[in-house]
């Protein structure tokens, strides 16, 4: 590799975001996109990102399984696990919270008098929606409107729906 080609690498390992690192390395912001392309697509340059992501992930102990894990907990968290309420009262049964669940809250907070608890979740939307790009839910072609991703993912998801519904839930 030629000294723009690690640096590209280098920079790459940043924030995993090719544009932004091809100009970083030193190329042109008006091919960045294209050149940041050819890169990936070179052998030497995706082994050693590669090789140097599993190094950190040895590191950090953050692996995409991890990250998936958490984001699962994020998405998947259920408030019925640990909460009751009615039309006027939410209570939280902080001994009943389960990790998994406890992994969706942001924030616990109580009113001044101790009596009034405020739950704040992570955004679920968010965590299910890199979860859906992840299982490839959202992957639109080149070119292809943003709408047809999305009725490519409620097609996908019609029998779950069906099945809940079939099921009385």
């Amino acid at each position: 590799m030629n000294h723009r080609q690690r640096r590209f690498t280098s920079e790459y390992l940043v924030d995993a975001d090719r544009g932004a690192a091809a100009v970083r390395a030193g190329y042109s912001r008006e091919r960045a996109a294209i050149q940041a392309c050819e890169l990936m697509r070179n052998p030497q340059i995706a082994h050693a990102i590669a090789r140097a992501q599993r190094a950190r992930e040895l590191r950090t102990g953050i692996t995409r399984e991890r990250v998936l894990v958490e984001l699962a907990r994020i998405a998947f968290a259920d408030l019925a696990r640990f909460a009751e309420w009615d039309a006027r009262d939410l209570t939280v049964k902080l001994e009943d919270l389960r990790e998994e669940d406890a992994a969706a809250i942001a924030e616990i907070r109580t009113d001044p008098t101790g009596q009034r608890v405020a739950v704040q979740f992570f955004d679920r939307g968010a965590a299910l929606e890199l979860l859906a790009r992840h299982c490839g839910l959202f992957d639109d072609g080149a070119g292809e409107a943003p709408s047809s991703g999305r009725e490519r993912l409620l097609a996908r998801l019609r029998p779950y729906f069906e099945a809940a519904e079939e099921a009385g839930e």
